[in-house]
């Protein structure tokens, strides 16, 4: 299991900084350093304008005020404030001048094959996701993607378009509880694979196959041909997948390891 890392109380914004708390947490899967705000505690401590000037400028809060749904407002603002610590973070590794998280800017690119994707006006890469109470976001210096997903029964025409049929074959093997789990787990590997590709999930599911996941947490996998050319080069990039569980939920990370993304960036 992810563990939170302990650390002593600090004011709640310091040094354009937010401490760890039972809402705002730390944790390692794999090599990747994650960060998770629970979106009741976002609701909980960012209530008024004042508490959004900390954290966002006023482009992001103009957005935040026309989001129409509520839940869906809460979801963006954990996720944001998510992502600008990941991105923290990630500058403390690139040895980067720190900026406060209000000067850290997310948007959603806008341009073909990786419309959607987050992107932020920093060096890095950045993938965030929400699910019920909690929102999680990953940073890196190679493309990662992140995904967390509560456990559900898949079933109907949702199970035979994200499973292939050897998918199927080893998730009806299991009994009915582990096979949730096993399926929401590679739901939410390959949303993250997708993720770390900068491809949307739809129309590119059955595309990748899980192999039957191992005790140790780490999966291996295939990409159909036509996956495959559409990535080009892309496709043959070392990558790790790591699998965990966060408050109940299936949580899954894909990226090159740190040792690998240095010899990537210096190739």
């Amino acid at each position: 299991m992810p563990q939170a890392e302990p650390v002593a109380p600090l004011p709640r914004l310091h040094a354009g900084k937010l401490p760890a708390s039972d809402w705002n947490r730390t944790l390692m899967v794999g090599p990747w350093r994650l960060h998770a705000v629970s979106v009741t505690g976002w609701r909980r401590h960012f209530e008024t304008e004042a508490d959004l000037r900390r954290v966002f400028d006023l482009r992001e809060r103009r957005h935040l005020r026309q989001i129409r749904f509520a839940k869906r407002k809460l979801e963006w603002g954990a996720g944001r404030l998510a992502g600008k610590q990941a991105l923290q973070r990630l500058q403390s590794e690139l040895a980067a001048p720190q900026r406060a998280l209000r000067d850290i800017i997310i948007s959603n690119c806008k341009t073909d094959p990786h419309q959607g994707r987050p992107e932020a006006n920093m060096e890095g890469y950045l993938s965030i996701s929400h699910t019920g109470n909690w929102a999680v976001a990953a940073a890196g210096r190679c493309p990662v993607g992140v995904d967390i997903e509560p456990v559900r029964t898949f079933c109907g025409s949702v199970w035979e378009m994200a499973f292939t049929p050897e998918e199927r074959r080893w998730l009806l093997r299991r009994g009915r509880n582990e096979r949730d789990t096993s399926a929401t787990m590679a739901w939410a590997f390959k949303e993250a694979l997708l993720k770390c590709y900068g491809r949307s999930i739809f129309g590119w599911f059955a595309d990748v196959e899980l192999h039957p996941p191992g005790d140790a947490g780490g999966l291996s996998w295939t990409l159909s041909r036509r996956l495959s050319r559409e990535l080009g080069a892309v496709a043959n990039t070392p990558l790790v997948a790591i699998a965990d569980r966060f408050q109940g939920c299936a949580l899954v990370v894909v990226g090159s390891p740190p040792e690998v993304c240095d010899l990537l960036r210096g190739s």
